[in-house]
């Protein structure tokens, strides 16, 4: 057992344990990017998720959702990871590959018609990111001609 050190404020005390010791992380500025090209929009979304949006499978819908979502555990327990992975495959049945493809539509038309049946609600989060994404893609393209 360690023996209690009375604490002094001002006074480093030594640890007894095997803590180490704790290292700043380096601080590494952005590249500037243009905003509406696809690099800065797969930049965003790492620095948002931790990983790049396409292909978009039901795994990676699915780790996505599970990173934030805070209420979805409290609420379903247990069984929330189970839940979350049945309700991705059921909305992507197959890769998306980018906004233009069709399944990209399909998969936000599914949502929208459907969204009382998912438990999951974070996954509407997550889609509806993805949708703002595509949008100002759409008006960034739509401003430069």
């Amino acid at each position: 057992m360690t023996e209690k050190i009375e604490l002094v404020p001002g006074k480093i005390t030594r640890r007894e344990d095997n803590d180490q010791p704790v290292i700043e992380p380096e601080i590494i500025e952005p590249e500037v990017v243009e905003s509406g090209s696809r690099l800065s929009r797969d930049r965003e979304f790492h620095r948002d998720f931790g990983q790049s949006p396409f292909p978009l499978t039901s795994e990676k819908l699915a780790s996505i959702v599970q990173r934030f979502d805070v209420l979805g555990l409290m609420q379903l327990g247990a069984f929330y990871p189970a839940i979350l992975r049945g309700e991705c495959s059921l909305l992507l049945p197959q890769p998306v590959y980018g906004f233009d493809d069709w399944r990209f539509a399909d998969l936000l038309t599914t949502w929208n018609r459907n969204f009382m049946f998912f438990r999951c609600r974070a996954i509407g989060e997550v889609l509806a990111y993805l949708e703002m994404m595509r949008l100002n893609e759409v008006n960034n393209a739509d401003h430069k001609k």
